[in-house]
């Protein structure tokens, strides 16, 4: 909300690069160990709602915190026409590491793309119903792709989203993020057999862990308190 009061509400017509926000940090020293042990442990996706390329940085493939010099990571699904300027479903930016392959999606938009930055409730609004109009097009097919022995479907990461397993570390599940509140619901709703979701943090609201339970979530406690740096 700081954004939309910093800009007049005029997010879309702001040119958000010179907002620091949005470019991450300088210093990567401190992240960049945990970061590569994320990119190392096998993951299928890597979701982040960063706008900022700490993840690329720490895998040495993108030297600029504001992304400039990463445009030739951006891939996009089969399903996807092409590299969306907006409402990142389709397009990830794929960084190998020591190995690893990672699909990396910023699925609240990238800084080099200021266009594709959602912040706001007018924003928040329009990816939800893009959400929707989405897993439309996927919700039925994985139930039916089940029973025929064939892989889900994963056109977008939404589908990744619901059909995997999940596991959250970092992010805290604000309630103000309605968009994935609302796919947390909609996880739980698929017909079909889908995957788990954990979330990870340092202390204990007891009242998020109840609501987050009442939607299938196993909250987990990896023994830290949010003053202690080690988290």
């Amino acid at each position: 909300m700081q954004v939309v009061l910093a800009t007049g509400d005029m997010v879309d017509k702001t040119v958000l690069k010179k907002l620091d926000v949005f470019h991450g940090i300088d210093d990567m020293e401190e992240l960049e160990s945990p970061l590569q042990k994320i990119l190392t442990a096998g993951f299928d996706h890597i979701l982040t709602t960063n706008y900022s390329y700490e993840l690329e940085r720490a895998a040495g493939v993108c030297l600029r915190r504001d992304g400039i010099d990463c445009k030739k990571l951006a891939r996009h699904t089969k399903e996807g026409k092409s590299i969306e300027p907006k409402y990142l479903l389709h397009t990830y930016n794929e960084v190998l590491y020591q190995g690893y392959r990672n699909k990396i999606w910023h699925i609240h938009g990238e800084a080099r793309k200021p266009d594709s930055i959602v912040i706001g409730h007018y924003y928040y609004a329009n990816l939800l119903a893009k959400y929707q109009e989405a897993l439309k097009e996927t919700g039925g097919k994985q139930l039916a792709r089940q029973k025929e022995g064939k892989p889900p479907v994963e056109s977008t990461w939404l589908d990744a989203f619901i059909m995997g397993d999940v596991y959250v570390l970092g992010f805290g599940f604000d309630t103000s993020e309605m968009d994935l509140w609302w796919l947390l619901n909609r996880k739980k709703r698929e017909k079909a057999r889908h995957g788990n979701m954990y979330f990870y943090e340092p202390g204990y609201n007891s009242v998020k862990a109840a609501l987050l339970e009442t939607y299938d979530v196993q909250v987990l406690n990896l023994g830290f308190s949010n003053a202690l740096k080690d988290y």
